[in-house]
């Protein structure tokens, strides 16, 4: 297009080669290799009205010790809105996430989406002799930014997963934040370490304030699965 028109089109390419996220982070827990690749388009010198597109994308990189066979991230920007649409594939899992942003010179407001398939979080955590395999769903909308003022309605569904070995079945919470404190209710869990469920109130700028509240109703089962995440060679629970 007309490079000197008021809505003159741009776009361009980015390639990056062998980055050792070590070396920018300062930080050897980070070491690895990648190499990535990215496209933008739009029209006006930068994101207004117009939204422009992006997308980035690597393969086969190295990321904290692990393979990290594929990650790609797609969307728009503009000055009031923004959308990501992400597949991260890391070992036989994978994760995927979609989120919209909107208002973001006002008051933001956005949404989420994250789905998971036999996905090990432990792997990029760099947590040794320890793997989870999960499937599941964390969704959630909300408004606002900073503790203070943010609004926030998260859901957790997470079925048919592995922790270390050991069966999740299920594990169902809702989580609300409104003027600073976290509320938790009833969520439930079932599995082969523990089986009940739990409920929190939690003022997150006030954490010693008397109204904040954990309550547990769980009977432990096998926790040995845990005994990686304490430093132990094994856990044991005694008692009724």
């Amino acid at each position: 297009g007309d490079v000197w028109s008021e809505l003159p089109k741009v776009e361009g390419q980015i390639r990056a080669s062998d980055i050792n996220p070590e070396y920018w982070l300062q930080d050897s827990t980070y070491a690895g290799q990648v190499t990535l690749e990215g496209r933008f388009s739009g029209s006006g010198w930068y994101p207004q009205q117009t939204p422009w597109s992006y997308e980035v994308s690597t393969e086969n990189a190295r990321f904290m010790d692990q393979l990290i066979k594929q990650f790609t991230a797609s969307g728009s920007i503009s000055r009031e809105n923004a959308s990501l649409n992400s597949q991260l594939r890391v070992r036989e899992g994978e994760m995927n996430l979609k989120a919209n942003a909107r208002n973001l010179t006002t008051i933001p407001a956005y949404s989420f989406n994250l789905n998971m398939h036999r996905f090990d979080f432990t792997s990029l955590a760099g947590i040794p002799n320890f793997t989870t395999a999960i499937n599941g769903s964390v969704s959630g909308e909300g408004k606002g930014t900073g503790l203070e003022s943010m609004q926030l309605h998260s859901t957790v569904q997470i079925d048919s997963s592995l922790i270390n070995g050991s069966l999740l079945s299920k594990l169902a919470a809702e989580m609300r934040l409104q003027d600073s404190v976290i509320v938790v209710d009833s969520a439930s869990l079932k599995s082969a370490i523990a089986e009940g469920g739990f409920h929190l109130r939690m003022n997150m700028l006030r954490p010693y304030v008397t109204s904040n509240e954990l309550g547990l109703d769980l009977k432990l089962k096998d926790v040995g699965a845990l005994a990686p995440l304490s430093g132990a060679n094994e856990l044991q629970t005694t008692g009724n």
